[in-house]
This record gives C-alpha cells, structure tokens and sequence, in this order.
C-alpha cells in the first residue's frame, strides 16, 4: 500500500498514467499484468471519475483553508452566485451573524 501511495502522487493530472503506474507496481510484486489490459478498456471512465474527485476535493479544500484562516469572503460568495440559491445566501447570513456576536463578546471581555 505504502508503494502505491507514494508512487500515485500527481497521478491525477495526467491522463492515462494510471495504467503505467499499476503496470510498474505490478511487475514489481511479480504479479501479472493481465489487470492491466482488463482495466484498459474502462480506465477512461475511471479517469473522468477521479479529475472530477480529485477537483472537487481542490475546491473544498481551498474553500476549508480559507474559512481556516479567516480569509473567505461571504459577501462575495454571495454575489457571485447572486441569489441563484437561497441556502448559500442564508448560510453567508448566519456566518455573518456569528462573527458579529464573536465580535461582540470579545470586545466585552476586552473592555472588562
């Protein structure tokens, strides 16, 4: 498992590469290839799939990190979707509202 970890890193942005990189894993261990040339007629599919994992996974992440370090804009999250969705503008609100009161008590403590 640890070979296919650290041989799989950046295997997601180039297509195809999959199939070489199980080939070398394979032969490696002394395992036949005829896996190979079975995944061979769906790996395109299988590909298509994990860009659209692996994308998604780069938004979120993005997206966590910046809440992470406070740097997410919900104003502008908001504008850019521009009323297309009635929970993302109600989720900005009540982030909104929650940083207020944060604000708030902080500034409480602070003052007594």
């Amino acid at each position: 498992m640890l070979v296919l970890m650290v041989t799989s890193k950046g295997m997601a942005g180039i297509p195809r590469v999959t199939l070489v990189v199980l080939a070398g894993v394979l032969t490696s261990f002394n395992y036949p290839l005829l896996g190979v040339a079975i995944l061979l007629g769906i790996d395109q599919i299988l590909d298509m799939g994990r860009t659209t994992v692996n994308l998604i996974g780069n938004c979120v992440a993005t997206v966590a990190v910046a809440c992470w370090e406070k740097e997410f804009d919900y104003e502008k999250m908001n504008k850019y979707i521009g009323g297309k969705s009635k929970k993302f503008r109600l989720f900005g609100y009540l982030r909104y509202r929650y940083l207020l009161k944060r604000r708030a008590e902080k500034n409480s403590r602070l003052a007594s």
